[in-house]
């Protein structure tokens, strides 16, 4: 492929990106004159303030001046501190990501940028969205990608990318990583607590560039290259500020556009989009004032329902016949428009439109300092989001498993105990299998041209697709006071959050297709011997089963919190901190949920179009229960600390931290009224213990951080049905876990040109106490709380983390980063292990003169294969615990989740 006339012919935009990359040179000359006056910024000093952060390279050291900031400012950090505070003063976990760190290594996604950060896991295999991050092993209940940021929050300049979250409503469907972003601070447990949003396990701030803080020029890059197997990447960064005349008012503008393929190359871009970014700010003397907005518009796939086809449990490897990098996603020809149901408008479901994102913000930050000393600062901050859904997930049957059938809606349709024959046909209208049905439920397999049969005997691929269209409006505002008296520094504010969220939920059905690259849907159609008719279970887009389970959600999300803390410096050495947030939470809404419908089973029944040999519309549910709820909750977080600077190149701190976090998207899970007013929305209860030992000195920078977390009250309750088909709730029982280790964090550079980054977690956890209820048969009579005591924690490495060697001299500057991720457990039963896994990625880059750079990133140099998650067999047996099926069925066809294959990506970036 010509990518130079692929990437010539995107729109314009990006058009005037390339024409300026390609004149970099003699940009080079343009810049303004005010940058001869600039002066080199010499790298920062604080220990382990900033992860990965290059070298001084004296070829491009003015054009660096520009990326590091001013001098005076640069050490500031404003993440997990009530005021922006010294970095060296600073008793928190807290570690700095660079703008030049992120470009030289190419990252996925904005998740990617963390794993330069000690103590965060980081899984990014799905895409650029949706991705799971948590901290210091805060990982219950954020295994999947819709809850991938649980314990943590994503902060874009300080205020959350989200009001609200859950049921796969995620702050990072709204973020983008691009040139916009001057650096990431990255906070982990301690004064998160107080300090953040409901995010006990960490603050991730993500701090753009804007008119007050970058008003001397701008910055343009271009990246084209190559994923998985061949799939073909094109992206365009641009930033530019400048102030107004010579007036003391700014104004600056940026964003991106990008398309690519994905590492398992659909037909159709795979991410296809981008953001637009402005601002305006006055520095008006005594204070400021920034007025910004964004425009965010993209579409992106994730891989988290399309598993690779493996074999085996721990371990396991790609099917054979198959490839990492096969496509599972449906064409084009699967689109079409799913009839709406009830107050649902129909909506339009194409695979191609992938998760349709769009957000729309307006926000203004106001700082001003009296002469009295006190400084007020107020954030605000209107957010207006889209989400459209478009997804399929993937599992692979037997053609004798009757859980195939009720994917496309055989038992719903009351097909399933029939004497007849199943045909499965492709778009060309070749006989795929035949398959005789009996009245006993019995499957038998009278034809099979089927491909890759070595994966599975007599199988096919199959899943259920989801349609829905999610919008919420939400506006935050964080009203901050700050008054020095001497050695004593004081902070009150406030914080609120209002959201109102929609969502609507429809089925597309589901569909069976081979075990193949780039699948089609069958047409599936069942004769009928008793009565000599057949029926048509798919539509023309190869679905069955349309409508089943309709949903309509409104909630309205409150978020209240007075925060307050004091810092007294008692000697020059000595200074105590602590901090302490009152936070109020409620929702109330309205959950419209379906009901089956009872003529389904009716062959005289036409469903939505009349025709009674038509099954596909035949199963649809109808919208008549309605849940109202209403619930609220309000706790109290704490955190204090006492640091000690022994000397200019050494000090210490140790902090405690107690808080709660209240649960996110809970009501999702409200069907009925009794749940609603019933289940518990008891918080969990987390209590923190670190050390922090910082030291800076000539060419060390290092940062070593003991810590210990107890998580208790995680509750676990079961919703079960009395004999008399009431409803009641199990009694409490709490889940307990417990993590400890140490970070470690450093910059080392002994020898000329060279420089060692690391950033390093060493780890113990287990669940101390982890209870499941099996409610068994109807009625509460032989419910069993069953305890698992001192289990296994899911996903925790006793070892993680990244290890980058840079070499610079002169122009060249060269980086390889190596990522380890320990073996680590499945599940607290720890029947499953998945195997250490590492990552090599290589960046070269060169400086072509001062204001123009050229790069080569290559991400998992060796393509190595790391699993994430594991997708269990789907068999036609059921009540077996996992290790009952790991000892019966240890070959079975599983479904992964893997690292992202091999990618080459070629940069070239220009400053004016």
């Amino acid at each position: 492929m010509d990518f130079k006339a692929d990437i010539i012919a995107r729109p314009a935009p990006l058009k005037r990106i390339v024409a300026t990359l390609l004149a970099g040179s003699a940009l080079a000359s343009l810049a303004p004159a005010a940058q001869a006056a600039e002066q080199p910024s010499s790298p920062n000093q604080g220990a382990a303030a900033t992860s990965g952060a290059a070298a001084p390279k004296p070829a491009a050291q003015a054009a660096q001046s520009r990326d590091e900031g001013q001098e005076a400012t640069k050490d500031i950090v404003v993440t997990g501190v009530m005021s922006a505070t010294k970095r060296r003063d600073a008793p928190i976990a807290l570690s700095t990501v660079s703008a030049d760190t992120i470009a030289r290594t190419a990252p996925v996604s904005a998740a990617d940028a963390l794993k330069n950060v000690p103590g965060v896991y980081v899984n990014s295999s799905v895409g650029e969205t949706r991705n799971i991050v948590y901290a210091r092993g805060l990982s219950v209940g954020t295994q999947s990608a819709t809850s991938g940021y649980y314990f943590v929050t994503l902060l874009e300049d300080g205020l959350p990318t989200l009001g609200i979250q859950g049921s796969g409503y995620q702050p990072d469907i709204f973020f983008r990583q691009d040139i916009n972003v001057d650096h990431i601070e990255a906070l982990r447990g301690g004064s998160a607590t107080v300090t953040g949003p409901n995010a006990p396990g960490g603050l991730f701030n993500y701090i753009s560039r804007n008119a007050l803080t970058d008003h001397s020029g701008g910055r343009a890059s271009v990246r084209v290259g190559l994923e998985g197997d061949g799939g073909p990447y094109q992206r365009g960064d641009f930033y530019y500020g400048a102030p107004i005349k010579d007036s003391n008012i700014g104004a600056a503008i940026g964003g991106f556009y990008r398309r690519s393929f994905g590492s398992r190359p659909t037909p159709y871009a795979f991410n296809n989009g981008g953001e637009v970014k402005g601002s305006l700010g006055w520095d008006y003397g005594h204070g400021t004032l920034l007025l910004y907005g964004k425009y965010l518009n993209d579409h992106n796939g994730s891989y988290d329902s399309e598993r690779i086809p493996s074999i085996g449990f721990t371990n396991p490897q790609v099917a054979p016949g198959l490839s990492r990098t096969d496509n599972y996603y449906l064409g084009t020809a699967s689109a079409y428009t799913v009839p709406g149901a009830g107050p649902i408008a129909s909506q339009r479901f194409d695979p191609s439109d992938l998760d349709h994102s769009i957000s729309r913000q307006i926000g203004l930050k106001w700082e001003h300092k009296f002469d009295s000393g006190i400084k007020i600062t107020n954030h605000f901050r209107f957010m207006s989001n889209d989400l459209k859904l478009n997804q399929t997930n993937v599992g692979t049957y037997g053609l004798d498993n009757p859980n195939l059938w009720a994917v496309v809606g055989f038992s719903a349709a009351g097909l399933s105990n029939r004497n007849g024959t199943i045909t499965l046909s492709n778009s060309a209208g070749q006989v795929m299998a035949r398959v005789g049905t009996t009245t006993a439920g019995v499957y038998s397999i009278l034809a099979n041209n089927l491909p890759n049969q070595q994966v599975l005997n007599n199988g096919v691929m199959a899943g259920t697709g989801t349609s829905t269209a999610m919008h919420d409006d939400t506006w935050v505002d964080q009203f901050t006071a700050t008054k020095q008296f001497k050695r004593l520094t004081v902070t009150v504010g406030t914080y609120l959050s209002r959201s109102a969220f929609h969502r609507y939920l429809l089925a597309p059905g589901g569909y069976i297709s081979g075990i193949q690259n780039d699948p089609s849907a069958y047409s599936v159609s069942f004769s009928d011997q008793a009565t000599g008719n057949t029926y048509q279970i798919t539509n023309p887009a190869g679905f069955g089963a349309i409508d089943a389970a309709p949903q309509s959600n409104y909630v309205r999300n409150r978020s209240t919190s007075a925060f307050g803390g004091a810092t007294w410096k008692v000697t020059d050495k000595l200074t105590l901190d602590a901090g302490l947030r009152f936070e109020s939470f409620g929702f109330r809404g309205t959950n419209l949920n379906a009901t089956a419908n009872s003529s389904a089973k009716s062959r005289t029944f036409g469903g939505l179009d009349g025709n009674p040999l038509t099954i596909y519309d035949n199963v649809y549910g109808l919208m008549t229960n309605q849940v109202n709820f209403d619930r609220s909750l309000q706790f109290v977080n704490w955190s204090a600390a006492v640091s000690y600077k022994v000397s200019s190149a050494f000090s210490s701190y140790f902090r405690y931290s107690h808080g709660y976090k209240n649960g996110d998207g809970l009501w999702a899970g409200y069907d009925t009224a009794f749940k609603a007013q019933n289940q518990p929305i008891t918080p969990p209860v987390i209590t923190q213990y670190e050390a922090g030992f910082n030291y800076g000195a000539h060419h060390v920078n290092l940062s070593v951080t003991p810590f210990f977390t107890v998580m208790d009250k995680v509750n676990v309750v079961a919703i079960g049905t009395n004999l008399d088909g009431t409803t009641y709730v199990t009694p409490p029982a709490f889940n307990k876990t417990r993590v400890y280790g140490v970070e470690i964090e450093g910059t080392v550079g002994p020898f000329a040109g060279f420089t060692t980054h690391a950033a390093l977690t060493f780890q113990r956890g287990k669940a101390l106490q982890w209870y499941v209820w099996n409610l068994g048969q109807v009625g509460s009579q032989d419910d069993v709380l069953q305890s698992f005591p001192n289990s296994a924690l899911e996903n925790l490495p006793k070892l993680q983390g990244r290890v980058g060697v840079e070499y610079v001299r002169g122009r060249f500057d060269g980086l390889v980063n190596f990522t380890y991720l320990g073996s680590r457990p499945n599940s607290y039963l720890g029947t499953t292990v998945f195997p250490a896994q590492t990552q090599t990625d290589l960046s070269l880059f060169y400086d072509v003169t001062t204001n123009f750079r050229l790069g080569l990133n290559v991400n998992n140099l060796f393509n190595t294969v790391g699993i994430f998650s594991l997708q269990n067999p789907n068999l036609p047996v059921s009540g077996l615990t996992q290790a009952q099926l790991q000892a019966q069925y240890p070959n079975a066809t599983t479904g992964i989740a893997t690292t992202q294959p091999r990618s080459y990506f070629l940069t070239g970036s220009v400053r004016f």
